[in-house]
């Protein structure tokens, strides 16, 4: 497979409207969640508070890859415009 500078600028614009939309997704979440109340007594306090943990993490975290991927991909694409390396 080759490694054009176009096809990894493609691939960091795929991979950075991922991150951006996972972002608008977990930022929604997050105001959702702390907006609801939370039970303040028992069991339910508790699980609910790992749920939330949970799925703010879980989202986040997979922004964060998507981010990364993007800004490796453009750096990527920097190097082989540099190096001349690009075919």
């Amino acid at each position: 497979m080759e490694k054009s500078p176009l096809r990894n600028l493609s691939g960091a614009g795929i991979a950075a409207a991922i991150a951006f939309l996972l972002y608008l997704l977990t930022s929604t979440i997050g105001v959702r969640l702390a907006l609801s109340p939370v039970p303040t007594e028992g069991a339910a306090a508790r699980l609910t508070v790992v749920v939330r943990s949970a799925l703010l993490a879980i989202g986040t975290g997979a922004t964060m890859i998507f981010a990364v991927v993007a800004l490796g991909l453009i750096l990527l694409t920097v190097q082989q415009l540099m190096s001349g390396n690009h075919e």
